[in-house]
Formats: structure tokens, sequence, C-alpha cells
């Protein structure tokens, strides 16, 4: 079998960009908590229309932080697995997929539209490239595994805390 490799430069323009409290990379479950606000370039305001439907969002963006790329990661349980097979940002073309809960949306006199969204795992200023709406009937998926992620998923710890250091809180 003849395979046919050609290589593309593909150049990719930012619609808008992430807005939140988060500088450094964390925890998908910490950084999900964030509330977020995407920025979207004025050339782009036309393609929101109607998207105050949309309940989910799906976002397509740009790892602006990776300086590297590893195609085999460790896990948190600490077992080696390819990049493929991982949520790892540190990925051969760097762009990803977070799928976001809509708030709402502003136009805002000075940044102008703005969407409020819930459980970006992105940091701040991170280039959106695409929006997508999230459909159920295309996009979900009921029978899917989440490989080691799902062995771990009603995992939870128990934290406490000294009365006297909570009330320093």
């Amino acid at each position: 079998m003849l395979t046919l490799i050609l290589t593309v430069m593909i150049t990719l323009h930012p619609i808008g960009y992430v807005h939140n409290k988060c500088m450094e990379s964390m925890t998908p479950e910490r950084i999900k908590q964030e509330i977020s606000e995407i920025e979207i370039l004025p050339e782009y305001a036309e393609g929101l229309k109607s998207v105050e439907a949309c309940r989910y969002l799906d976002l397509v963006f740009y790892l602006h932080q990776n300086e590297c790329v590893q195609f085999t990661t460790l896990i948190r349980t600490g077992e080696e697995r390819g990049v493929f097979a991982t949520r790892s940002p540190f990925r051969p073309n760097p762009i990803g997929l977070s799928s976001v809960k809509l708030i709402g949306v502003e136009f805002r006199e000075k940044e102008g539209p703005v969407l409020i969204v819930e459980g970006a795992d992105l940091l701040d200023m991170t280039p959106i490239y695409d929006i997508k709406p999230y459909i159920p009937y295309a996009d979900s998926h009921p029978e899917a595994r989440g490989s080691f992620a799902t062995a771990h998923s009603d995992d939870y710890l128990q934290v406490q805390f000294p009365p006297e250091l909570l009330n320093k809180i």
C-alpha cells in the first residue's frame, strides 16, 4: 500500500481570547471551577448571532504556553501513556478542545462581545480559534469509556482542618 504524505502549512487566526484568574497550569478539576470570559474580536461578532440559544459550547483553542512535545506522559497513577490516550497539553499540534457551559452573552462598550462561560480548562489569554455548539444527539456518547480517568472518577479525599486554622480563612 502506497501512502502519500502531504505537508500542509495551516494559518489560523484567533477569533477571541480567554480572560480569567488562571495564570498558570493547574488540575482540570480546579481550573474548571472558574468563570471565564471569552472576548470575541469585533470582526467575528456577527458569528455570535443566536449563540445564546446554546446551553453548551465547544471551544477550539491554542495551547499557547506549551514549549515542548511529549509523545508519552505520566498520568496521575504514575503509569506511562501515549499522548493520544491522555489529556496532556504537550501535543504535536498545540490545539485543544474544551466543552463549556454558556452562562451569558454580553456586549460591552470597550471589549465588544463577551461570552461568559463555566467549565473552561483554559488559562488567561488563551487564543480561541473556533466556537461550535454542543449538540447532544451528535456529540454525546453514552457508551463511552474514559480510559484511565474513569477508574478513579469516584475517588474523594476527606480533608480536615483544625478549627483554629479555619478561623483564619
